[in-house]
């Protein structure tokens, strides 16, 4: 007798799943990414949403979040999780076992992206500078001392706050500007940098 030959999809074996509905599926996923085995989650999400699993839309977002996971410096990939958000209404939502209110991340991929865009600026020094002050300001407004969920469900830490990434920003920005001004104004120059050297013992 020949052995039962089970199709393959995207070099994974996917056998056992074709006895499993897209719910259970989606719950597999679940599990693996309280497991961070985020490879694995990924394969069981895209099985749910083609068995039409009731919960298509969260697994989406899985999928994406799990993709930023490892490309935490591409700003398309926050986009990408912002536009899901701002398409679905979710409320909380648990990714790794921290619980994440949707609302609150939507804006994280905005600055995250905004953030990532300023640090890459090839522009004039003076502008870029400028970029990063004003992502450090909308991290001071927006998001305050509140922990960076990005920071809890990727590495386990609730020590990243708005207001420390902003203090970052600002070293960032105004070391920027000082290489900006060291050429037409010495003094001015020399004054960001102060300003640089002192705002990473505030962190």
């Amino acid at each position: 007798m020949r052995p039962i030959s089970y199709p393959r999809k995207g070099g994974r074996h996917t056998g056992f799943n074709l006895f499993k509905n897209g719910d259970q599926l989606f719950d597999e996923g679940l599990d693996l990414i309280n497991r961070k085995n985020f490879a694995k989650a990924r394969d069981k999400f895209s099985d749910a949403i083609e068995k039409e699993c009731s919960k298509a839309a969260l697994a989406r977002l899985y999928m994406a979040l799990i993709n930023v996971s490892n490309n935490r410096g591409n700003p398309g990939y926050y986009k990408s999780i912002g536009t899901i958000l701002a398409q679905n209404d979710f409320g909380t939502f648990k990714f790794c076992l921290v619980d994440v209110p949707a609302a609150e991340l939507r804006t994280e991929c905005e600055l995250s992206a905004t953030e990532i865009e300023a640090s890459n600026f090839n522009g004039p020094y003076m502008e870029k500078g400028q970029k990063l002050l004003a992502a450090a300001a909308r991290y001071q407004s927006e998001i305050g001392d509140r922990p960076l969920h990005f920071e809890e469900m990727f590495n386990g830490t609730t020590n990243v706050t708005g207001a420390r990434e902003s203090l970052i920003l600002q070293a960032m920005a105004y070391e920027t500007l000082g290489r900006g001004a060291v050429y037409d104004d010495p003094k001015q120059g020399a004054e960001y940098m102060q300003m640089a050297y002192n705002l990473p013992r505030m962190i």
